[in-house]
């Protein structure tokens, strides 16, 4: 919800188009470390509302699924695409694309 709060991303929501899938628990920031808090989930949640769809608001825990399953939260991402792609919202041909753009952008560098 960190990354989905920021100004550069509030820009792209469209209000009444964009659906929200979060991850519910917020991860760790470079500024959350060093001011010794983590940021209040409640109000993150609230301040998405209002951004998307009424009635469109999808939450997993990624971070807690990663770390149940993986051992770790890097994964947590991950586990909110899959979940946005299960409810049909991440078109699977949008996320071929990008997959393969990524993977060729890497095969030049």
């Amino acid at each position: 919800m960190v990354a989905a709060l920021s100004s550069e991303a509030v820009r792209t929501i469209n209000e009444g188009k964009t659906v929200v899938v979060a991850n519910s628990k917020a991860l760790p920031t470079r500024a959350s470390v060093r001011l010794g808090a983590l940021p209040d989930e409640r109000s993150m949640v609230e301040r998405l509302r209002p951004l998307g769809r009424a009635t469109e608001y999808f939450f997993v825990d990624g971070a807690g699924l990663a770390l149940a399953l993986l051992g770790d939260t890097i994964a947590s991402n991950l586990f909110v695409v899959g979940y946005a792609l299960q409810l049909g919202f991440c078109p699977s041909a949008a996320l071929r694309w990008n997959v393969r753009s990524r993977s060729t952008a890497r095969r030049s560098d």
